[in-house]
């Protein structure tokens, strides 16, 4: 048997659908605070689960003006090759460029996590930087890192 509830004393509707509303949409609730499975933790989780993602937060990290992608991208690729010879580095730049370009930057961007002009092809940080970077460091204060 379906229980219902009452919203404003004259719409019924299913308790079931009244919970995932209270749930994931809570209105005296800020954006940042929705409770576990809303959309919002859904974005950060899906931001924070791939690790050149993770390398692109800390990378923006401090800064002050938008960084190119190709200078985001080489310092990427410095840091996922250890920092060994320029040629292997510089190869693996352009590939983390395209990644970047097609992939990481525009999901983030769409989320607000980064700040991307596809234009100048420029990264800042995003509203939502902070927030990422937050739960990150949390997750590996209590998980030891990766």
């Amino acid at each position: 048997m379906t229980q219902f509830v009452y919203i404003r004393k004259t719409t019924l509707i299913p308790v079931t659908t009244f919970y995932l509303y209270m749930v994931n949409c809570p209105p005296e609730t800020a954006p940042s605070e929705v409770a576990v499975g809303g959309e919002r933790q859904d974005e950060l989780f899906d931001v924070l689960s791939d690790r050149r993602r993770r390398s692109i937060l800390g990378s923006l990290r401090g800064l002050e003006t938008p960084i190119s992608v190709s200078a985001l991208a080489t310092e990427l690729a410095t840091g996922e090759s250890g920092g060994s010879g320029p040629d292997r580095s510089s190869g693996q730049a352009e590939a983390i460029r395209a990644s970047l370009l097609h992939t990481h930057l525009p999901k983030m961007a769409a989320t607000d996590f980064v700040g991307y002009d596809d234009i100048h092809q420029t990264v800042s940080p995003g509203d939502r930087t902070e927030e990422a970077r937050a739960h990150l460091e949390e997750l590996t204060t209590t998980s030891g890192g990766d």
